[in-house]
């Protein structure tokens, strides 16, 4: 036998049974490889699915460092502010507190147009889901940090009114050993405004420590991605859900400002609402800023736990631009259909409602401040697809 033929007689013995069947198959053509690989991608393209995988929950880090308050991780001010957040003798009528109007039930609002303590306010009540991870709290942005903005409430006449003398009382009879602990003696009595920022400051600090920990569960979306990443997207989302999830990364334009895990850019932007639906303008942002800058708890003030504090969001922001006026944060998107009404002022009762408004788009110059929206060219069974896909959010 010739030693070319020795080898290849002793390389065909060694080949598994089964390559002499699949050598004999039909070639996989490649409209069939690429018929698979749809099937098992739900037909997203790469690029696609990386934007996809970007906004799965999964992908939320832990919470940012609060640099301002060095007890935001303490177990013993997360287990303080839990007990501040649920007591009503936190204010000035003996009925209201910070769960009054984030009410965990309602993943952490209230389910009005507007937030109502022992007054009614002009803006509806954001969840707290994930509050953590934005910069900027409140709908104007005028607090620049969790515990600053925790502590306005509490004194605000409008909200729960209540007065540094009432807290005092109140931390001395009920809270004196876990406040103490984390903040030093209570001060026998109140000399002066820092006396009583400083308390008020320190509450603040407390209900970060708990609020931080408030984050968005899992959703059907989020199992949704899942499935994709499993490579079998099943029926997790149904095919009017499925169409509006294509239209929320495509033609909807909403991934301009809603995107990463939670959904938002943690931006301000002007959508068109500037004036409330009682017709009184409302500057937004702009106001919002003057407000930042003058707050004694703001990252510049003594109360800041860091000093000194480098505050580069503070240093770079620019005071009256146009984009400011009637410009609000970007909500998270994360668990929306439990939080109707919608926008800053809670004027839309439904997502659909809200989908509409954007479709129509206001004259850009007709309410206060210029307007960043522009029309979108979806009918009406494309809007009912963006809103049912935003429900599984």
């Amino acid at each position: 036998m010739r030693p070319a033929r020795a080898l290849l007689l002793a390389a065909a013995l060694l080949l598994p049974a089964g390559c002499e069947r699949e050598s004999a198959a039909p070639t996989v053509t490649a409209a069939a490889r690429a018929a698979r690989a749809d099937q098992s991608t739900a037909g997203w393209n790469s690029h696609e699915l990386r934007t996809l995988r970007s906004l799965a929950l999964a992908r939320l880090p832990p919470p940012p460092p609060s640099p301002g308050n060095r007890h935001a991780d303490a177990p013993l001010a997360r287990a303080l502010g839990a007990r501040l957040f649920t007591d009503t003798r936190l204010s000035a009528n003996g009925r209201i507190s910070c769960a009054s109007c984030h009410q965990p039930d309602r993943h952490f609002s209230d389910g009005l147009p507007r937030a109502r303590g022992i007054a009614t306010l002009s803006r509806h009540t954001p969840s707290l889901l994930g509050v953590a991870w934005s910069p900027w709290q409140f709908w104007d942005g005028r607090a620049d940090s969790l515990w600053a903005q925790a502590a306005q409430p509490l004194h605000n006449a409008r909200e729960q009114g209540l007065s540094a003398a009432r807290l005092l009382s109140v931390l001395e009879q009920h809270y004196r050993g876990p406040y103490e602990q984390l903040f030093g003696p209570l001060p026998a009595r109140l000399a002066g405004a820092d006396d009583e920022l400083r308390l008020f400051s320190n509450a603040g600090k407390a209900l970060e420590a708990y609020e931080r920990q408030l984050r968005p569960q899992p959703s059907r979306f989020d199992d949704y991605l899942a499935s994709l990443d499993q490579h079998h997207p099943g029926t997790v989302l149904n095919s009017s859900e499925l169409h509006g999830l294509r239209l929320f990364m495509g033609r909807g334009q909403c991934l301009r400002c809603h995107f990463g895990p939670l959904l938002s850019n943690h931006g301000f932007h002007n959508t068109g609402l500037a004036s409330r639906s009682d017709g009184v303008p409302d500057a937004g942002r702009d106001t919002g800023l003057a407000l930042l800058l003058a707050d004694p708890l703001n990252c510049q003030g003594r109360f800041h736990d860091s000093q000194p504090a480098t505050c580069p969001q503070l240093h770079h922001v620019r005071r009256h631009a146009p984009e400011w006026l009637g410009a609000f944060k970007v909500p998270s998107l994360r668990g929306v259909a439990a939080t109707a009404p919608y926008m800053h002022d809670g004027r839309f009762a439904t997502l659909e409602a809200v989908v509409q408004h954007y479709v129509r788009a206001p004259n850009p110059d007709g309410d206060h401040g210029h307007t960043e929206l522009r029309p979108l060219t979806l009918d009406a069974g494309e809007q009912q697809s963006l809103a049912d896909f935003l429900k599984t959010l």
